[in-house]
């Protein structure tokens, strides 16, 4: 499986299940870093920053002309590309900003079609893009990276079934409460001024966007 070999996990005995494990380990160790998430607000939060990935939402209409207008504006044409390609099969497409500078957030985008009966599948289609991105290699990336439409080739329903795992991290529900999390932290820093120096670089690590 090309995704597999990509990944350096082509050996594994079942390479799908390898692929979504990997993507598991790597939101893992995002959510470990920052002490836990306690709802998927937060866990989108952690995945973006992460990823440089930025969701640009369509319910109506209107707002292609504000989402083309945005893009053109920060000199990206690929954009109207993009939102040519959102029609009735498909919810989603993914891309690469190429004019985006170290400081930005928003190297990577996806555009997710909420528009009527879209709209269903809004959570979704989210994460089946956050799929994609966790399982790019540098020597993938095309100008569009992906169209999450109806009809499903084998490696977009990978992306589905990671997308099923990761939009639901399985351990949100017993992580610690960010409250929580900063309670201890700063008792922690009471007694060892170590403690808030990594806890600063914790967090400071958390807002990189990491390589894909």
């Amino acid at each position: 499986m090309r995704i597999a070999n990509a990944l350096g996990i082509f050996r594994h005995p079942r390479p799908a299940q390898g692929i979504v494990d990997y993507c598991l380990k790597r939101v893992g160790e995002w959510v470990t870093e920052i002490g836990g998430v306690d709802s998927l607000a937060g866990l989108e939060r952690i995945v973006c920053a992460k990823l440089c990935l930025k969701f640009e939402f369509i319910e109506s209409d209107a707002d292609l002309d504000v989402i083309r207008a945005k893009y053109l504006a920060k000199n990206e044409p690929i954009i109207q590309n993009v939102l040519a390609q959102l029609d009735d099969e498909t919810f989603g497409a993914l891309f690469k900003r190429l004019h985006a500078t170290e400081r930005d957030r928003d190297k990577f985008v996806a555009v997710i079609d909420c528009r009527g009966e879209k709209s269903a599948r809004r959570f979704f289609t989210k994460w089946h893009e956050v799929a994609h991105m966790l399982t790019l290699k540098d020597q993938q990336l095309e100008l569009i990276l992906n169209r999450s439409s109806k009809v499903k080739k084998p490696e977009e329903q990978l992306m589905d079934l990671i997308a099923g795992r990761v939009g639901f991290y399985p351990t949100i529900s017993s992580a610690p409460s960010k409250q929580n999390w900063r309670r201890t932290s700063a008792s922690r820093s009471d007694s060892s001024s170590a403690s808030a120096t990594t806890f600063a670089r914790k967090r400071a690590t958390s807002r990189r966007c990491m390589p894909v």
